[in-house]
């Protein structure tokens, strides 16, 4: 299921893995042109921030009882240690609150050998909807487990 889509998650390959108001998973499939350096061939962090922003994002969307618009506030993003080269990632976040009209959300970045970020986050819900966040909370609120397979769905 093609939830919604920009150039910016086209161009990163971002693929939504899981979706659920307890966890959002998604997928960075590894490409040269992601890469830190010619040296080091691990995927870049503002790659693996803009990712973790975008699952965070989603985590919202996914707890909302109704459509609103939503802004970052602030993210902190820990790097515990670089990516494996050549590898994907996977992003995991957790919305934990939402109080008074902000999110409270974490997330970790993930390789083969496990945990190699993580992130704390607070988004802001204006209470107005555009058509896009309209569309997508629809889309959402219609979705199913089997709209996210194995292969993911392209975010």
């Amino acid at each position: 299921m093609e939830i919604f889509q920009s150039g910016a998650h086209d161009d990163l390959g971002i693929e939504i893995v899981a979706a659920s108001p307890e966890r959002v998973a998604i997928r960075v499939p590894f490409k040269p042109e992601l890469a830190r350096s010619i040296e080091n061939m691990s995927i870049h962090s503002g790659v693996v921030m803009t990712a973790m922003d975008s699952g965070m994002g989603l985590a919202c969307m996914m707890n909302l009882k109704e459509p609103s618009s939503l802004a970052t506030l602030d993210l902190r993003y820990d790097e515990l240690r670089s990516p494996r080269a050549e590898q994907d990632i996977e992003i995991s976040v957790q919305c934990d609150s939402i109080d008074e009209g902000i999110v409270f959300l974490t997330g970790s970045a993930s390789d083969a050998d496990g945990v190699f970020a993580q992130s704390v986050s607070r988004f802001f819900l204006t209470g107005e909807s555009s058509a896009f966040f309209r569309k997508t909370f629809e889309k959402l609120a219609n979705r199913s487990d089997s709209d996210f397979s194995s292969t993911g769905s392209t975010a």
